[in-house]
């Protein structure tokens, strides 16, 4: 592959696609299904993207091995849990009467349904921080130096199993 074919296959993938399908990631809580399901696509789309590979005369698509190597990025759930924690920092830092803020330290009132408890976003972001062994970490998100540390633990932890 030339080096101008991967620029453009590496520019589609991280500024179009991977931009387009994450948008909002910040509120999002990720189930298993979801990590399978987003893995499964982004690799689906990068194959359409580069095409398939002539070996000996015979046409095959690229394995995941050979997409890891063109991609370093290739974990989409990575991106996703770096941008959530990225908001979780701002909101602990914003003022006290923003609307994001209210919502983010109120409780909520009533029952919920009968059955297993759906994850909630919060819950989502301590699991996650509670995998990466941070501790006390609503002091550490008010400072921005200490908080952005933490999120590049996350960066650090790219390419193994997101969860």
């Amino acid at each position: 592959m030339r080096s101008e074919e991967f620029y453009v296959n590496e520019y589609t993938h991280t500024m179009m696609v991977k931009k387009a399908v994450v948008f909002g990631r910040e509120t999002w809580t990720v189930t298993e299904r979801d990590v399978t399901r987003l893995g499964a696509w982004e690799r689906k789309v990068l194959r359409r993207v580069n095409g398939t590979v002539v070996e000996q005369g015979m046409w095959r698509i690229r394995i995941n091995q050979e997409l890891s190597e063109l991609y370093k990025d290739l974990d989409i759930v990575a991106d996703i849990r770096e941008k959530r924690l990225e908001w979780t920092g701002h909101v602990v830092r914003i003022d006290q009467g923003r609307a994001a803020k209210k919502i983010f330290e109120s409780k909520l009132e009533g029952s919920r349904r009968r059955g297993r408890p759906r994850m909630r976003w919060l819950e989502d972001v301590q699991k996650v921080l509670g995998e990466m062994k941070v501790k006390r970490w609503r002091r550490k998100a008010v400072d921005r130096e200490e908080w952005a540390s933490v999120i590049k633990g996350v960066k650090a932890v790219r390419g193994t199993k997101s969860r």
